[in-house]
């Protein structure tokens, strides 16, 4: 393999169990009850607004959310405890990321047994972002190639152009590319449809099949 692309928010930044601590953390601190359900819920309807609504502010964005859970009965809570949640979503959320660093020593594995290989990252975040994380928990800048941020390409993800592009500029054709990512959709889609290797990292996958011919084993077992 040529080369491995990786998104940033999920492979390496893992932001699902930074949402479900804060959630939890800022739950607690303003006396709101959510249950484990009501915390996937919101990470869920966080997710979705940022892709679909594409609103960027953390208090906007949590506000927005918390909003819609209301109104789903999903979780009791007041107009205060919105404002005061989602004013400081941002700032908590910040302070419980976490890197995978296990991927910097897998990254460093494999360019000393593949020298020329080389790994990038392509992400919807911006690389002043990207940037601070990676020096604030000692990630490795030397293994990082080269960072596509959110303002480098014309379009957005999901992409079969941008991809295409960051082939080109490493000289190797998308059948030499792996894609690491932990959306399908978003991530992972373009790449195979352009004859790339793609790999899923998602905590809430339990069984990935190729087809619906693989459910037949599946459903026997009743997992």
């Amino acid at each position: 393999m040529k080369l491995v692309i990786f998104d940033f928010d999920g492979p390496i930044n893992d932001l699902i169990e930074a949402k479900r601590s804060t959630t939890l953390e800022l739950a607690s601190k303003y006396d709101i009850s959510f249950s484990e359900q009501a915390v996937m819920e919101l990470i869920n309807y966080i997710d979705q607004i940022y892709e679909n609504e594409k609103i960027i502010d953390y208090v906007q964005l949590v506000s927005v959310a918390l909003g819609r859970m209301r109104e789903d009965q999903a979780i009791e809570i007041s107009d205060q405890q919105i404002t005061e949640f989602s004013s400081n979503f941002g700032d908590k959320l910040h302070e419980n990321i976490k890197l995978n660093l296990v991927v910097a020593e897998l990254i460093r594995a494999l360019k000393s047994e593949s020298p020329n290989s080389k790994v990038c990252i392509y992400t919807s975040q911006r690389q002043d972002y990207v940037q601070k994380l990676l020096d604030r928990f000692g990630f490795d800048n030397t293994l990082i190639d080269k960072v596509y941020d959110r303002d480098y390409f014309d379009e957005p993800k999901p992409s079969t152009k941008n991809l295409k592009l960051i082939c080109k500029e490493f000289g190797c054709g998308p059948q030499d590319a792996l894609v690491v990512g932990d959306n399908v959709a978003v991530d992972l889609a373009p790449g195979a449809f352009l004859g790339m290797k793609t790999v899923l990292v998602n905590p809430s996958v339990d069984i990935a099949i190729k087809d619906v011919s693989g459910l037949k084993q599946v459903l026997q077992k009743g997992v």
